[in-house]
């Protein structure tokens, strides 16, 4: 409902309290509209265990006033024809819910429909050659036309191959944001973000207005994987924000498909050390129907009718990945014993630790992929 949903969008406000506390405090009060009745002893019960937070959360519960914000923020999603859709929802995508830190919030332009359970990710190079956009488009157009979702990330190369091949097919395609989902990244692809809210939906977890910083993108492939039951690389360098997708679906117990490409081939690269690393080989896509079949037991049983005929019934419910307690390197744990509670600026966070600045971003990334730090604007880093 509208009336949870600013609840949400303003619990979303809260200082040092990330999508991890959210739903810890939402699963504990029953609804965010019952989290700002709380006090100092209900919410340390609640699961909050540092005394600052505790204190500075019940403070924001008490004096938040600014409704202004939020209610502007509806209004310009309605005005955008979107909607905004909170894990509680029914129309929550199930696959979401079950990784390891599903967004409490998703903005959606267009309709998430029950058959994009049976959904597939291809994703690859922005600089993809010919054979790359070839293979992406041959690949996209065979599972949409068996009634598979596709799920890529708008951006240029492989992902817009992906999604307009799917909508010549007349199937469904979903495209994941690393901004706000007023700010269509590239802006040369603002006729296909619009092609695809017509025929499936934009999503994005972030709030309205968010550039699409660099800090963004891994955020984004992480919900490309989530909604998929298995991801496709078509073709990646050896260092491609793709591989960091396949990461993402493999943490959550997804399959990963490659694409073979030439040994000589810098996008190629990436796609084949992954074929080395035990990637499903995808020649068409009977190999990608075939594996899930029996992978997932029978999950993908009715993608053989029809697509008019698919639907959830015929559809056994997909397996659950664990969630187990994130496992750390020396690494991370040696950078978490200096972050805090309050945000700090990364300049900061350097001058404590023996990382380089590019290795201290890399542990950031994998430690806020694991739920356990949150980015604020403005390169500012904090624990969840």
């Amino acid at each position: 409902m509208e009336g949870d949903i600013r609840y949400w969008l303003a619990l979303r406000r809260a200082p040092d309290t990330g999508d991890v506390n959210i739903r810890r405090l939402v699963e504990h009060f029953g609804s965010p509209r019952e989290v700002f009745r709380a006090n100092r002893a209900d919410l340390s019960v609640a699961g909050i265990t540092s005394k600052a937070r505790v204190e500075a959360l019940a403070k924001f519960l008490k004096s938040f006033s600014d409704w202004s914000f939020i209610d502007d923020e509806l209004s310009k999603v309605s005005r955008m024809g979107a909607k905004i859709i909170s894990l509680t929802d029914n129309e929550y995508p199930e696959l979401l819910k079950n990784i390891a830190n599903p967004p409490v919030l998703l903005y959606v332009k267009g309709r998430l429909e029950k058959e994009d359970m049976q959904a597939i990710a291809v994703v690859g190079s922005r600089f993809a050659t010919s054979y790359g956009l070839q293979q992406a488009e041959r690949l996209s157009c065979s599972l949409a036309q068996k009634g598979i979702t596709i799920v890529s990330g708008l951006a240029n190369g492989i992902d817009s191959a992906a999604h307009r091949a799917t909508i010549k097919a007349g199937g469904r395609t979903l495209a994941i944001l690393g901004s706000g989902l007023d700010v269509i990244y590239p802006p040369k692809n603002t006729p296909l973000y619009f092609d695809i809210a017509a025929n499936g939906a934009v999503i994005s977890e972030f709030q309205l207005g968010t550039s699409p910083e660099r800090g963004n993108f891994p955020r984004r492939n992480r919900l490309i994987s989530g909604l998929s039951l298995g991801t496709i690389v078509v073709e990646a360098a050896a260092k491609s924000g793709s591989l960091i997708t396949a990461s993402c679906a493999l943490e959550q117990g997804r399959e990963v498909f490659a694409v073979p490409g030439s040994v000589n081939a810098p996008t190629s690269k990436g796609t084949n050390k992954l074929l080395k690393q035990g990637a499903r080989l995808v020649e068409d896509a009977d190999d990608i129907i075939s594996e899930l079949s029996v992978v997932l037991s029978g999950v993908l049983s009715g993608f053989t009718k029809d697509k008019s005929s698919i639907s959830r019934d015929s559809v056994a419910e997909p397996v659950k990945p664990v969630k187990p307690r994130p496992q750390l390197t020396s690494d991370e744990e040696a950078l978490l014993s200096v972050l805090a509670y309050e945000p700090r600026h990364v300049d900061a966070i350097a001058a404590e630790v023996k990382f380089s600045t590019a290795q201290l971003l890399s542990l950031l990334l994998a430690l806020e992929l694991k739920g356990l730090v949150h980015q604020d604007s403005g390169m500012q880093f904090k624990l969840v």
